[in-house]
């Protein structure tokens, strides 16, 4: 009976994430958007953010470098300015990803901050871009803004921005302030720059509820790292790595759903097994 059961419970549940939207390999598998280690050198340090970019892209002033041997990608400036505020970021193009329904972005990283008098804050602005009439070259960010901001200059540049940390459509400049940043870690201090004391982070941004509420809604994104240290006393800073994931999430009233499907069944199974009994 618990072999029939499994079994009629493994059909209604592929035939109810079907009937819901999903795919049932999604129950599974997470979409890889984007997986750095940075063993191999990714980083150009040319000042430009263009939808054409590969890799990660700093302010040519700016203090980024990448320690292949250490494999990071670090910044130990507290000199103010954009050598040390001035942000890091990549682009990724989710139309050459096959992306489908996918509806929660995961942002995960691991990071050291230390060496310094005072902690670190970090900014992480994290977007979503629909390209309307942009031409390959256009500017999508700038990379040598200050005090943990990254100016979106994308929304002169053709596109439909959106902040992925809130949904909100992104119209001017000053949109791409700190205090929007999706992800906002203030005060960082790891003690060393030891692996061992690194802290990993993770984020989940669920998009149902935004206007544009799934990945396959958007033609590019944007993350970027930017500090706001304090000028001569603050940390240096450090990612070991970046990984970024999609999935599909059912809506509530889809899981609602699915429930019910499944309890019917339950139901059923346990009144067929006890007709049986009855009939022995």
């Amino acid at each position: 009976m618990v072999a029939a059961l499994a079994k009629s419970l493994s059909i209604v549940t592929f035939f109810s994430l079907i009937l819901v939207g999903l795919p049932p390999n999604n129950l599974f598998a997470d979409l890889i958007v984007l997986d750095d280690d940075f063993a191999v050198s990714s980083l150009t340090k040319d000042g430009a953010l263009s939808q054409n970019s590969i890799g990660w892209h700093a302010s040519s002033s700016g203090s980024w470098t990448q320690g292949l041997g250490n494999s990071w990608l670090f910044n130990t400036s507290n000199a103010g300015g954009n050598t040390s505020d001035g942000a890091v970021a990549q682009i990724v193009d989710l139309g050459a990803l096959g992306v489908t329904n996918e509806n929660q972005l995961n942002v995960e990283f691991t990071f050291n901050s230390w060496n310094g008098t005072t902690p670190d804050d970090i900014f992480v602005h994290v977007w979503g871009l629909v390209d309307d009439s942009a031409s390959g070259t256009a500017s999508i960010a700038n990379l040598g803004a200050q005090n943990g901001n990254m100016w979106v200059n994308a929304v002169t540049g053709g596109f439909t921005i959106y902040n992925l940390g809130t949904g909100v459509e992104m119209t001017t400049h000053a949109d791409g302030s700190a205090g929007n940043a999706a992800i906002q870690l203030l005060n960082q201090d790891t003690g060393t720059a030891l692996i061992g004391d690194a802290v990993n982070h993770r984020s989940e941004f669920n998009l149902t509820g935004y206007t544009e509420n799934n990945l396959a809604d958007y033609d590019y994104f944007v993350i970027g790292f930017a500090r706001n240290p304090d000028v001569g006393t603050s940390n240096f800073f450090a990612l070991h790595d970046v990984t970024v994931t999609a999935s599909s999430v059912p809506e509530p009233s889809s899981i609602i759903m699915l429930g019910m499907a499944l309890s019917g069944l339950v139901f059923r199974q346990r009144r067929k097994q006890a007709n049986s009994q009855r009939d022995n």
